[in-house]
C-alpha cells in the first residue's frame, strides 16, 4: 500500500471515529422499522411493565397511538431522572414522553409541539406528622422541605410560598428515593414530587401548579421531533378525546386516596365526634338498599358506600329506615338527620332553596327493558312505564322529542308489572334493579336491552343545621373512594344478593298436591323441597353471575364484546397461549361517522355503528370474538382455524356494500389484518393491524377526494 493510500484512510478513519464522539447516536433501524429508544422511570399508571414482560400505562398507549402514523417500536430503558436527562442530552436514548417545558431545559432539548396530558406538584409530609394538614400554610412557614435538583416544580413551588406567604428552607436530592429516605429520617419535614408518583404511605399537604407534559426529544433530532409533531396533529384532528380518555382511564382514579385531604379544622371536627352520625335511607329497592330479613338491618349497594365513606372519613353512621313515601326535603329539614340518603341529583334538586347536595357517588343507568325478541322500532304506537321520579324531575329524562304514552308505577316492580300485563310495550328501570328482579319466574320473558335511556347520580341531601366541618369530611370522603373499592361493592351485591326462595311460597303453589301425597311422603317431600331449594338458588346464582358478566363485557350500544373484555383477552392470551399458536387480528374504523354525526345527528351515526358491529359479527362471529374498543373503532380476534382468510375479507367487504339502514344510506369501513407468524407477540401483532387499517383509512379518503380529518 502506498503512502497516499494510507494516509487518506487514517483519516477517513478519524474523522468517521471523532463523528462518533460528536454526534449524538439516533434512533436504530431493525428490518425497516424504526426502534425508538424510550426512557423512563417505572410508574404504574404512565410506564410500567407488567410480570409478563408486557408495557401498559398512559405513556405506552400515547406512544402505541403515535407509532400508527410513524410505523415505531420501542425500546423502554428505565433509569432515574437525572440519568434520563443525561442519556437524552447525549442521543443515548431518543425521547421522555412525561416533561415539562422550561426555558433552561429548551436551550439543550426539543419539545413536542403540544402536550400529552398534565402534571401537578405535590407537597408530602410522613404520615405521624401531627403539626402539618393539608394546606395548613401557617404550620408549614419555617418547615424544611427536599426538593428533587432541576425540577421544573421547584419553581411552582416558590410561587406557592409567595402565593401563601410562607418559606421553607429548601433542600436538594438527586432522586425521589432519597427525598423519601430524608423525609423518614427526619432531614426533613416535607419533600415535593409530581403527580405522577404516588406515595400512599405519605399524607398529602398540598397540590398545586398544573403543568402541561410534552414528550422531549434530543436538541436537533429533527426526524424524530417531526414525526411525533405531525402524529400529534393527526391524532388532534381524528380522536380528539385521546388525552382526556387516557386521564380518565388512568390518572384520575389514582389520585383519589384512601383517606380524605383533611385540614386542621377537619382533622379536630373529626376528633371530636363522640356519637354516630344520623343518616335517614329513603326506599326499599334491592340491591340498592333493602332491609336484610334475617338480622332486620338496613343493607344494600347505597348502605356498602356509605359504610366505606364512614371508613375513609373515621365517622361512625347510623342508618334508620323511611318509608318510601318519605319526603325527603321536609326529612332534612326536621332536624332529626344529619344526612338523607338515597337521593337522585337533578336540576330540580339542586334548584331547591332550603336543602343542599353532597357530591355524587354512584350512578344509576336507567335501560329500556321489553319481551325478549320484540323489535320495538317496528310498533306504531309506543307506551312505556317508569318510575314516578321521571314525572316529578322531568329534568331527569333526556333532551329531545319524547313523545311516547308514558304509564307512571311507584316501584320497579310496579313498571315491569306493566310490560307483563300488556299495559306497556316497554319498561324504562334502574339496571341493577332490573338484574334484580328479572330473576322472578313472573318475569322470564323480559329482557334488558342494554339500551340506556339516561344516567342520573346519586347523592346525600342535608339542611342548614347539618355542621359545615362534617359536609366537608363527607364530601373529601366521597373524593376519597377509589373505582376498585366502587367496583367491588357493587359486584359483591349484583351477584350475591339474589331472592329468596320461600317455602311457603312454594307450598302455597303445591297446596292441594302436597295435602294428597303428605301422609305417605313426608320423608321424600322434605327431601325434594329441600333438593328443589338447592338448585334453584344454584341456577338463579349462575345467571345473575352470567348476566352481570355479559353486562360487564358487553358494549350497550352495539351488543359486541367492549375495552373491558378486549384488554382481559389480550391478557389471556399473553399468558395461556402458546406462542406458536395461530392467531389472526384484525382492526376495522368506521368511515365518515363524524359526517353522519354533524350532518343527520347522533341517532343516525348511532345506526351506522350498530350496522358496523352486525356486519363484522355476521363475517367473523363464528371464528372468533368481536370487540368494540372505541368510539368507531371494532377489533376481531380469530383463534379458531381459518382456511382462507382473504375469503372472509371478502365476504366483509360484500356485506358491508349490501348493508343500508333507516337513516344511513351506505356504510363504508377501513379494516387492517394481521397474522401471528408475521411478529413476535399479540402487541405488536395489534400494532401492525392497526398500522395497515390506518393506511387503508388513508387511501380511502384519498380515493374520494375528502380529508379524513373532517370526516
Amino acid at each position: 500500500m502506498s503512502g497516499k493510500k494510507r494516509n487518506v484512510m487514517l483519516f477517513v478513519l478519524l474523522f468517521t471515529l471523532l463523528l462518533g464522539v460528536i454526534v449524538p447516536v439516533q434512533a436504530q433501524s431493525y428490518g425497516g422499522t424504526k426502534i425508538i429508544r424510550v426512557a423512563y422511570r417505572e410508574d404504574a399508571d404512565f410506564i410500567n411493565k407488567s410480570s409478563s414482560g408486557v408495557y401498559k400505562g398512559y405513556g405506552v398507549e400515547y406512544l402505541n397511538k403515535i407509532s400508527q402514523y410513524t410505523g415505531w417500536r420501542y425500546e423502554y430503558i428505565n433509569e432515574s431522572w437525572e440519568n434520563q436527562l443525561a442519556d437524552l442530552k447525549s442521543g443515548k436514548v431518543d425521547l421522555i414522553c412525561n416533561a415539562q417545558k422550561t426555558e433552561a431545559r429548551e436551550k439543550d432539548y426539543d419539545f413536542s409541539c403540544m402536550p400529552v396530558g398534565t402534571e401537578q406538584a405535590v407537597l408530602y409530609t410522613s404520615e405521624d406528622n401531627g403539626d402539618i394538614y393539608f394546606q395548613d400554610y401557617e404550620h408549614m412557614n419555617g418547615k424544611k422541605v427536599g426538593l428533587l435538583r432541576d425540577s421544573y416544580q421547584n419553581e411552582e413551588f416558590e410561587q406557592r410560598q409567595d402565593e401563601k406567604n410562607f418559606h421553607c428552607p429548601e433542600e436538594y436530592y438527586e432522586s425521589e428515593q432519597d427525598q423519601i429516605e430524608a423525609l423518614e429520617q427526619k432531614k426533613v419535614d416535607m419533600i415535593l414530587t409530581g403527580s405522577i408518583s404516588k406515595h400512599d404511605s405519605l399524607k398529602i399537604v398540598d397540590k398545586f401548579g398544573a403543568a402541561p407534559m410534552y414528550i422531549m426529544t434530543t436538541k436537533g433530532n429533527t426526524e424524530v421531533i417531526s414525526a411525533v409533531n405531525n402524529a400529534l396533529e393527526q391524532l388532534k384532528a381524528e380522536v380528539p378525546d385521546l388525552t382526556e380518555n387516557l386521564t380518565e382511564q388512568y390518572v384520575m382514579d389514582k389520585n383519589r386516596n384512601s383517606r380524605p385531604l383533611l385540614t386542621r379544622e377537619e382533622t379536630e371536627y373529626v376528633k371530636s365526634v363522640s356519637a354516630p352520625i344520623k343518616i335517614g335511607c329513603i326506599g326499599d329497592q334491592p340491591p340498592l338498599i333493602y332491609t336484610d330479613k334475617e338480622t332486620g338491618k338496613l343493607d344494600g349497594i347505597y348502605i356498602a358506600l356509605l359504610k366505606k365513606f364512614s371508613e375513609i372519613s373515621g365517622i361512625p353512621f347510623e342508618f334508620e329506615s323511611l318509608s318510601p313515601d318519605t319526603d325527603p326535603i321536609e326529612a332534612a329539614q326536621s332536624g332529626k338527620y344529619d344526612f338523607i340518603a338515597g337521593i337522585t341529583a337533578c336540576q330540580e334538586m339542586i334548584d331547591e332553596p332550603e336543602v343542599h347536595l353532597t357530591g355524587g357517588f354512584f350512578t344509576r343507568e336507567f335501560q329500556i327493558v321489553a319481551e325478549r325478541g320484540e323489535d320495538i322500532n317496528t310498533l306504531e304506537t309506543l307506551t312505556v312505564s317508569m318510575n314516578s321520579i321521571f314525572e316529578k324531575y322531568k329534568s331527569l329524562k333526556p333532551e329531545g322529542e319524547f313523545s311516547y304514552k308514558v304509564i307512571y308505577c311507584d316501584s320497579p316492580r310496579t313498571v315491569l308489572d306493566a310490560v307483563v300485563n300488556k299495559k306497556a310495550d316497554m319498561a324504562i328501570v334502574d339496571s341493577y334493579a332490573a338484574s334484580y328482579y328479572l330473576q322472578d319466574e313472573k318475569y322470564r320473558d323480559l329482557a334488558l336491552s342494554g339500551i340506556v335511556f339516561t344516567k342520573a347520580e346519586t347523592c346525600m341531601i342535608y339542611g342548614d343545621n347539618t355542621d359545615p366541618d362534617l359536609v366537608s369530611v363527607i364530601n373529601k370522603s366521597i373524593g376519597s373512594l377509589s373505582s376498585q373499592d366502587e367496583e367491588n361493592i357493587i359486584r359483591q351485591y349484583s351477584i350475591n344478593l339474589q331472592k329468596s326462595f320461600s317455602i311457603w311460597e312454594f307450598m302455597e303453589k303445591y297446596r292441594y298436591q302436597i295435602v294428597c301425597i303428605l301422609i305417605f311422603l313426608v320423608a321424600l317431600t322434605i327431601l325434594v323441597i329441600v333438593n328443589n331449594r338447592h338448585r334453584t338458588q344454584m341456577q338463579v346464582e349462575a345467571a345473575a353471575q352470567e348476566a352481570y358478566r355479559c353486562r360487564m363485557e358487553t358494549d350497550e350500544l352495539t351488543g359486541l364484546y367492549n375495552r373491558r373484555a378486549y384488554e382481559e383477552g389480550l391478557d389471556r392470551i399473553r399468558k395461556d397461549v402458546p406462542s406458536e399458536k395461530r392467531i389472526v387480528v384484525a382492526i376495522f374504523d368506521v368511515n365518515g361517522l363524524k359526517e353522519v354525526n354533524d350532518k343527520l345527528g347522533h341517532a343516525s351515526g348511532d345506526e351506522m355503528l350498530r350496522g358496523a358491529a352486525s356486519t363484522i359479527r355476521s363475517v367473523y362471529g363464528s371464528y372468533g370474538k368481536c370487540y368494540r374498543t372505541g368510539g368507531d373503532e371494532f377489533v376481531v380476534i380469530l383463534e379458531e382455524p381459518v382456511e382462507k382468510l382473504s375469503v372472509l375479507n371478502e365476504s366483509f367487504e360484500k356485506a358491508a356494500e349490501k348493508w343500508h339502514g333507516k337513516q344511513v344510506a351506505e356504510l363504508n369501513i377501513s379494516y387492517g389484518a394481521a397474522l401471528s407468524e408475521e411478529v413476535c407477540s399479540i402487541d405488536e401483532q395489534i400494532i401492525l393491524a392497526d398500522q395497515r387499517m390506518y393506511f387503508a383509512k388513508k387511501a380511502y379518503y384519498q380515493r374520494i377526494g375528502k380529508d379524513r380529518r373532517n370526516y
